[in-house]
């Protein structure tokens, strides 16, 4: 299949309405979530954070793969060609993509300027996934089986990653 083929099924499939593809809104659920966390929370070790940080980064990266793939189903609302709904999820929650998106999903930063010119697409990862995991735990902390927050999240990156394709499908 071509790419342009392949994305103007995405276009047809995908329950997004015009104006979503003109502008994506914010996560403002996760982020009023995420301004609670203190920078030591999600930074690696290396950059001040806590030990326990990295094995929270793991825990966050698979809650995260869940929430996205449970998104992208929501998203179309059929089965879509599994190559192209793989495509979508890697590129969704890659470190790469977390990084080029790194102000929308942790935007209330202290040490933000601190950071930016130590932040390899490894480390953004690691600090969005971290926030992930910490914001799951809070969740079931409180006694809530789903974290709103981190569907918020995932709803985000994956119609961020739906019109990434589209555009570059479209060169």
């Amino acid at each position: 299949m071509s790419a342009f083929r392949a994305t103007d099924r995405l276009l047809k499939g995908a329950r997004l309405t015009k104006p979503t593809w003109a502008i994506i809104e914010k996560p403002d659920v996760w982020q009023r979530s995420v301004s609670q966390l203190f920078d030591s929370d999600i930074l690696p070790e290396s950059l001040g954070g806590k030990p326990e940080n990295i094995h929270l980064a793991w825990q966050g990266d698979k809650i995260l793969g869940i929430h996205t793939a449970n998104s992208l189903v929501d998203t179309f609302g059929r089965p879509i060609h599994r190559g192209v709904a793989s495509e979508i999820h890697s590129m969704a929650v890659s470190n790469k993509f977390l990084k080029n998106h790194f102000q929308s999903l942790l935007p209330y930063l202290a040490n933000a300027k601190d950071i930016e010119p130590k932040l390899t697409d490894e480390i953004a990862g690691t600090m969005v996934e971290t926030a992930i995991a910490r914001i799951h735990a809070q969740s079931q902390a409180n006694g809530r089986r789903k974290a709103n927050e981190i569907i918020d999240l995932s709803n985000y990156l994956v119609k961020s990653a739906i019109v990434e394709k589209i555009w570059s499908g479209m060169k």
